[in-house]
């Protein structure tokens, strides 16, 4: 297949996956460079966009492409608009770390830090476990189960975990997985003769963080595979750090036994922030990416976005993305 063949078959299934109206803004004026050495690039017209589909759907893409082409690939986005020297000078940073840590295994945020994480009422209980056991891993709060509707940070807390974990630990092995993957990788394990494999790998780290664990109801065989992974590494004293949706007691269909798992640790939930952290959540990422909010608007928007954190940001993200586009503050 040609580079414009494959593209146009992932953008029909990349609609199929995330709807019309958010394909048509943010998917549809990507356009398809280059597929050399099992990379493929593609063109944004901004930060913007490549900040947004790595925030929200950082792995839909390569497993569409991965899919049909039939063997791995790694993806590059190459930003159409005039960058300010400081900004991409940040973003070839990030961009190195993320491809060093890809490297390894580790698929991890690079921009998720304790650093431009805001602290509010609503998650400073989390914020300080997270911290706290990213200084000590394996030593307090083991497992550490972090719950909250979604889009209120627990991905972030999981990863700023990771990130430090790696710059303070050098030694330390680190794995991030989402439930789903780690489901599939037991599927594939199972049906290839290889579970040996699977268990090397997850059970011989000394940090792992699964997000999105509450998928794994009514999946017997990964919750069995999960449970004696927990078991081994608690065993170990090697840190393990969980999010979900919703706490422990309320996932339906997983063994009693995998639930007292779950809440052997520390268990810290995370709330819709208050309108005083929404401030200061857009001030941060409005200085972040260079917006210049002027405060009325800053005002109005926590005032009118109440429910999460990624509807606030990618708000800001679309602020964004409209003025580099249209030239307009």
């Amino acid at each position: 297949m040609i580079l414009e063949e494959i593209w146009e078959k992932s953008l029909s299934k990349i609609e199929e996956k995330i709807g019309t109206s958010i394909f048509e803004l943010w998917i549809k004026p990507i356009k398809p460079v280059q597929l050399k050495e099992q990379q493929f690039t593609l063109e944004v017209p901004n930060r913007f966009f490549k900040e947004w589909i790595e925030d929200y759907y950082p792995t839909l893409i390569i497993e569409i492409l991965e899919g049909l082409l039939g063997h791995a690939v790694t993806l590059k986005y190459r930003v159409a608009e005039k960058q300010a020297a400081e900004i991409k000078r940040i973003e070839a940073k990030l961009e190195s770390r993320k491809t060093r840590l890809a490297s390894r295994g580790i698929y991890l945020n690079p921009r998720y830090t304790f650093e431009n994480f805001i602290s509010g009422q609503s998650n400073q209980f989390a914020q300080a476990a997270a911290k706290a056991v990213a200084e000590t891993p394996g030593k307090v709060y083991n497992p550490l189960f972090i719950y909250g509707g979604v889009g209120l940070g627990k991905t972030h807390l999981l990863s700023a975990i990771g990130n430090s974990v790696i710059d303070s630990k050098q030694d330390y092995t680190v794995l991030y997985v989402s439930s789903e993957q780690f489901t599939n990788e037991v599927v594939s394990a199972v049906r290839h003769g290889k579970t040996e494999e699977l268990k090397k790998k997850y059970r011989n780290v000394d940090l792992l963080l699964i997000d999105d664990i509450q998928f794994v109801e009514n999946k017997m065989a990964t919750q069995e595979e999960l449970f004696y992974t927990i078991n081994t590494l608690y065993e170990k004293q090697k840190q393990i750090v969980i999010s979900s949706d919703r706490p422990p007691k309320e996932i339906k269909t997983i063994t009693d036994r995998l639930r007292s798992r779950f809440s052997m640790g520390l268990i810290a939930d995370i709330q819709p922030p208050e309108y005083e952290t929404r401030v200061a959540i857009i001030h941060k990422k409005s200085d972040m990416e260079r917006l210049g909010l002027k405060e009325d608007v800053v005002n109005f928007i926590a005032a009118k976005v109440k429910t999460n954190i990624r509807e606030l940001e990618g708000c800001l993200i679309r602020l964004g993305a409209q003025a580099a586009l249209t030239g307009s503050p």
